[in-house]
Parts: C-alpha cells; structure tokens; sequence
C-alpha cells in the first residue's frame, strides 16, 4: 500500500498529452497527513486506488484495512493520476 499527498494529485502534470485517471467526487480513506491510498508498487504506484462513489463501502474498507487506521472518510472533488499503460498488458 503506498500513500500519497492529496495536493500533490488535485492539479494535473505538467506533462503535456500524459493519459490520466480522473477520479470525481469519491470518497477516499484520508491520512492524518491529507494522503490517499493506492495499492501498488514502485512500478505502478497508483494501480488500485482505494476510493469509491459510495460512502459507505470507502468507510467499510478503511476500517478493515490495519494500514489505514486512524483515516478518515472523505469526499474528495476531483484527483488526477498517470496513467501506465504496462498496468492494462496482460
């Protein structure tokens, strides 16, 4: 599980035509430290992001995950990440 910082991902990259994710109004679990959850790796650190459209599953799943406890439910308006491609080769 990696963490990020939730201002680091509410801007898109400066890299032009980068393909992103959008994630809009989804209620992700929150660090003390304002960051967000994704599983993932060093490779594709933002493969399976750990948010969803409905509260109360979000809520559910942050308090069965012992990595996030101390979090916070939250809705948050609009998050950009990469998107890489080798995640989708199968």
């Amino acid at each position: 599980m990696r963490k990020f910082p939730i201002a680091d991902l509410t801007e898109p990259s400066d890299v032009p035509y980068q393909a992103r994710h959008i994630y809009r109004d989804h209620w992700w679990p929150v660090s003390p430290k304002d960051e967000i959850f994704f599983w993932g790796d060093a490779k594709s650190p933002y493969r399976s992001p750990q948010c969803n459209e409905n509260k109360a599953i979000a809520d559910r799943r942050s308090r069965m995950e012992p990595l996030m406890e101390g979090t916070t439910v939250q809705q948050i308006p609009i998050i950009y990440t990469p998107v890489n491609w080798s995640d989708y080769d199968h």
